[in-house]
């Protein structure tokens, strides 16, 4: 099949290998059944012209918004997304599903259409922690094809699932993990929190020094390298992308090298504040998107009654592991009163995901927000 990655501007012919991700799957038993819709060159959180199977109306986030809305069809039992600054986790959290992006380099990009080397995942979307860990077990480990790809022994993801929480330390930083929360998102948080709680985990109130950088350092070094990836193909066809990239694309080439410089070394400043916080706990949980679902076609979103760019909301507390490199996982944590899902981010030290997938699946099996489907009376 050809991959277009969301956009015309690509080749309709046929592509000629899976993906490193893909093959993988395969060779573990997987039936592929197709591909889904990504926003264009995996570039923004609208992801046209998938919609969110739990409210028409809303998105299912991005930019693997298609695969985040084909698992809550109940479309397939399992599918892969890419995350740069949370593309894996934000349409797992808008449509209820569980979403890992893994410690940068644990699972192989070759054959996946760049949008920034240096903060480019790709990892599962399910419908329960237990199969991202089995997953894993397919998708984690070296490719010597991927110049990113960390050579590290392979591990089995499984095998801690059924640790628990007991005895574990789990950081909350209300600096911007907790300031911009909508009610409902805040409510359900604190109700987690508790849950927690009474499986045997420790809550450590804490700061995250320097996360507040995340967003415009990415900004920068996602900009600059989509620009150089993208550039000449832009300027010779601008006609077949959407606006929207197209100035993205432009935009990120006008930063200067020094610009980039400066942003790949106050990434150093978020990984310090990072080493900070995972000095004193074993885990970080938030939530993992201060709002529920935005409307379909919305270009910004209220934060603490202050509009700004939608995926500067959406994305606000995703990005920092993009930034550190670091796991993370996000699952089903409630309900709105409108009935669209909110989820539960847990972010963990560098190759730590089987202690995150053990909280999530301990916080998982003691709550039933995973069951929860949509009626999809729209079908």
């Amino acid at each position: 099949k050809p991959t277009r990655s969301g956009s015309l501007s690509t080749s309709d012919a046929p592509a000629t290998e899976d993906s490193e991700a893909v093959a993988r799957l395969r060779a573990g038993g997987a039936i592929i059944l197709g591909k889904t819709t990504t926003h264009e060159f995996a570039f923004g959180v609208n992801t046209p012209a998938s919609r969110n199977p739990w409210d028409l109306g809303r998105i299912p986030g991005g930019s693997s918004g298609g695969s985040g809305a084909a698992m809550a069809a109940d479309l397939a039992a399992a599918s892969l997304g890419t995350d740069t600054g949370g593309s894996i986790r934000i349409p797992a959290a808008l449509t209820g599903q569980v979403g890992l992006k893994a410690t940068y380099g644990r699972v192989s990009k070759r054959g996946v259409t760049p949008l920034s080397w240096s903060l480019d995942h790709a990892g599962p979307i399910t419908k329960t922690v237990a199969d991202s860990a089995l997953l894993m077990n397919l998708l984690g480990g070296f490719d010597a094809g991927d110049p990113y790809s960390v050579n590290r022994p392979t591990e089995d993801f499984t095998a801690d699932l059924n640790r628990g929480v007991a005895g574990l330390r789990l950081g909350v930083s209300d600096h911007w993990f907790g300031d911009t929360l909508d009610p409902d998102v805040a409510a359900a948080f604190e109700v987690a929190i508790r849950d927690l709680e009474r499986l045997g985990a420790t809550i450590v109130p804490l700061t995250f020094r320097n996360v507040e950088l995340s967003g415009a350092i990415c900004n920068v070094i996602a900009g600059a390298e989509a620009s150089a990836f993208h550039e000449i193909r832009a300027n010779e066809n601008p006609e077949l992308f959407t606006e929207e990239v197209l100035l993205a694309i432009r935009a990120g080439a006008l930063y200067s090298g020094t610009t980039l410089v400066n942003a790949y070394r106050a990434r150093d400043l978020v990984r310090d504040g990072a080493r900070e916080v995972f000095a004193q706990v074993d885990a970080l949980i938030s939530p993992t998107i201060p709002k529920v679902a935005p409307l379909y076609g919305s270009l910004t979103a209220e934060l603490a009654g202050i509009e700004v760019p939608i995926l500067d909301a959406i994305n606000r507390m995703t990005v920092p592991a993009n930034i550190i490199g670091s796991p993370a996982l996000a699952l089903p944590m409630g309900l709105s009163g409108e009935g669209l899902p909110i989820s539960l981010q847990v972010m963990g030290r560098p190759f730590d995901e089987r202690l995150l997938l053990a909280i999530g699946h301990a916080y998982e099996q003691n709550t039933a927000w995973h069951t929860l489907r949509p009626a999809l009376d729209w079908v």
